[in-house]
């Protein structure tokens, strides 16, 4: 009967068989509001970069993927790098799919490389080619800053 199910699934949760909803939260939960600290630090460093050619800045956002990755950094949560390269995960997908999207060929792909073929004869040509998918990569809103 459904009170028996009941009172073994309460036996199962009294004994730590079965969890409680409560620990079923995603640890992406506890490092939401340190993320939104960090990455309205990294937006406001790359648009000083970016507008006021401030290189402090620019040193700044390029270093904090390795800081946050680094265990002695005091940037350092793990749930703050799995968070953040899930997000980094993603982002290169849709970079690797928009290029795709582009006519571009994606020979190898992976997050320190990307070999890349245009299918151009000439270096002019090709040069041109990657002139086009830097700017219509920028018009993406996630890769604005590439």
């Amino acid at each position: 009967s459904e009170d028996a199910v009941a009172e073994i699934i309460n036996q199962n949760v009294a004994r730590g068989l079965i969890p409680l909803a409560s620990t079923l939260v995603d640890e992406t939960t506890f490092c939401a509001d340190p993320f939104k600290i960090v990455s309205f630090m990294a937006e406001n460093w790359a648009n000083d970069a970016v507008k006021n050619s401030n290189p402090f800045a620019d040193s700044l956002q390029m270093n904090l993927y390795r800081w946050i990755n680094n265990r002695n950094s005091l940037f350092f949560t793990p749930a703050m790098q799995r968070h953040v390269h899930k997000i980094v995960c993603k982002t290169f997908g849709i970079l690797v799919g928009k290029l795709r999207q582009l006519g571009t060929d994606v020979f190898q792909a992976g997050l320190h490389t990307l070999i890349l073929s245009t299918r151009k004869l000439s270096l002019d040509q090709a040069r041109g080619h990657c002139d086009y998918l830097i700017r219509a990569i920028r018009e993406v809103p996630c890769m604005k800053y590439l």
